[in-house]
This record gives C-alpha cells, sequence and structure tokens, in this order.
C-alpha cells in the first residue's frame, strides 16, 4: 500500500504526506506510521485515499499495475470540508480554529 501512495504522491508533485495527513483529518505522524508500516491502514482510509487520487479500489489493493494511476489535474484540496488549497497560516494561526 504504502509503495502505491508514494506513487501517487510523486506524480502529483504539488502533494505532500503533510497536506495528506491535512486532508484525512489525521496527524502528520500518523501518516507516517502507516507509511513504514507500524500502523495498518483501514478500509475507510484506503477508500478516502482512493476518492482523493481519483484511483480505484483495485488500484489501492494491488489489483492494477502501479503505473496506471494518472496525475490529478487538480490540486488536492488541503481540507476536505472547505476546498480551500495552496492556503499558508501565518505564524501562530491554528488551523483547527483559524478556518483553515
Amino acid at each position: 500500500m504504502s509503495q502505491r501512495i508514494n506513487h501517487l504522491l510523486f506524480i502529483n508533485g504539488h502533494t505532500t504526506r503533510k497536506r495528506l495527513a491535512f486532508r484525512m483529518g489525521v496527524p502528520v505522524p500518523t501518516i507516517g506510521g502507516k507509511m513504514v508500516g507500524r500502523t495498518r491502514w483501514n478500509v475507510d482510509e484506503v477508500d478516502e485515499l482512493a476518492k482523493i487520487f481519483g484511483v480505484s479500489l483495485s488500484y489501492m489493493f494491488g489489483y492494477e499495475p502501479i503505473e496506471t494511476a494518472e496525475p490529478l489535474e487538480h490540486e488536492i484540496p488541503a481540507s476536505k470540508e472547505t476546498g480551500i488549497t495552496g492556503v499558508v497560516a501565518g505564524t501562530g494561526f491554528e488551523p483547527a480554529t483559524s478556518g483553515l
């Protein structure tokens, strides 16, 4: 799973683990732990990843060649609630309370 997620992050060069974590509503260390295999991805998370990257669950579970993924035509929203992308808060802003 991590190999496919890394590939999806790579082909969508503007996407980082930090943005992915924020988009999924989890702490960055949670994504890191899942990427190195300390914890497993649950089905809901895999479904969310498939939606974020515009791929099928078959792709995520390895039933399609890794090369079949296409780069997204749009940037992944930083927030699934607002759809806001590319926003950088100033120092001292707390994303959870600032509306970012």
